[in-house]
């Protein structure tokens, strides 16, 4: 029988390692996976450890023991994780968790909405006297992603970003639930206070915003430095069709707040909005250093129900965006790429879309979700 290279079974184990991309752990097949080919043979096992460990997610002050129980015989496991998501359904000690070094080569935290929530027994001011000052202190956080709640307002938020030096990557969700809408006031006068977020090195920002009160607010406390936007736009239902679009209106204008941005995606849930988005966007993007824009139409999230862009509407949005194009590009003396990601469609009808935006003096790509 002829053995497999060694080096080819890392690669084949390597495949099985997903890149983290939001909450929630990679597949659990991915994981069942992992630890069975650790569990096969003694030359597959220490590389298949090393993938498991690099995604740690705690929920449980049980959890968090047994894996501070298992850096303690390994010291050594402790460098191969590189992301750390906390969301806890019980009380689960951070600080021996956040404490500066001890996961050396941690560059992605997730905070969950009930990360210092009284509920679970953390003290009082627990996010801005025991939490900010061990994130302030962390070398090698650069990308962050946090979850609104009721015990994790916007402005708190905003306060944790000041406060850590490495930081470059932001990732929110912005939900419309009551509990948060409620911080809208305070956040307010925090804004008014603090008219920026400087000084700081973050220049990413990714959002997925359903309330159009709480984004205009985070525009106008990020704006300033940010460079990559990502944008996800869930316009909530209503009666009223031009409530929608009025909401849609304003959180393009405050598109004009980023006056560095080189790099927009901008994801849409509504087929209607989308239209009204191609008709307007150029119009208030902030033009000076923009290079990339992304239209995402695929929308890969919880908001499935609403994936009905068809053929031929993907086919007017193209030719709205040609026009667009034609009337304001000359405007943008840096913009190199407009990329379009669609669902699965027809190669025939990618033709057709390149077709119709030829005309547009820009690079053009179109991009099959999930391929």
């Amino acid at each position: 029988m002829v053995e497999m290279p060694l080096d080819v079974c890392i690669h084949i184990l390597d495949a099985l390692e997903e890149t983290y991309q939001g909450v929630g752990l990679p597949p659990q097949s991915t994981s069942e996976s992992l630890l069975a080919c650790a569990l096969a043979c003694s030359s597959w096992c220490d590389h298949a450890l090393k993938l498991l460990y690099t995604t740690i997610h705690l929920r449980t002050g049980t959890q968090c023991r047994l894996y501070l129980e298992a850096l303690a015989a390994h010291p050594e496991r402790a460098e191969w994780a590189k992301t750390l998501v906390l969301c806890p359904e019980t009380y689960i000690p951070l600080v021996p968790l956040l404490t500066p070094g001890f996961l050396p080569r941690c560059s992605y935290l997730y905070i969950g909405s009930s990360v210092g929530s009284s509920s679970l027994g953390y003290p009082p001011n627990y996010s801005s006297g025991v939490l900010q000052p061990l994130l302030s202190q962390h070398p090698g956080l650069n990308d962050v992603e946090f979850a609104l709640g009721p015990e994790m307002p916007l402005i708190r938020v905003l306060s944790l970003m000041r406060s850590m030096p490495a930081l470059q990557a932001v990732r929110l969700m912005l939900p419309a639930t009551e509990a948060v809408l409620q911080t809208n006031l305070r956040l307010k006068r925090f804004v008014r206070s603090n008219p920026r977020i400087e000084p700081t090195n973050v220049r990413v920002l990714i959002v997925r915003a359903h309330d159009p009160q709480l984004w205009r607010n985070l525009a106008h406390a990020t704006a300033p430095v940010i460079t990559r936007l990502e944008l996800a736009w869930y316009v909530q239902i209503r009666a009223d069709l031009d409530a929608m679009f009025i909401s849609t209106s304003r959180m393009l204008k405050s598109l004009r707040r980023f006056h560095r941005l080189k790099h927009l995606t901008l994801a849409i849930n509504l087929s209607d909005i989308g239209q009204y988005i191609c008709t307007r966007i150029l119009s208030y993007l902030p033009r000076r250093f923009l290079r990339e824009l992304t239209l995402d139409f695929e929308m890969r999230s919880a908001m499935r129900r609403y994936r009905d862009v068809t053929t031929n509407r993907l086919l007017e949005y193209a030719r709205i965006l040609r026009k667009a194009f034609q009337t304001f590009l000359q405007d943008f003396k840096c913009f190199r790429l407009l990329t379009l990601v669609v669902p699965t469609i027809p190669h025939q009808t990618v033709r057709e879309i390149k077709e119709i935006l030829s005309p547009i003096d820009c690079a053009v790509s179109i991009v099959i979700a999930g391929k």
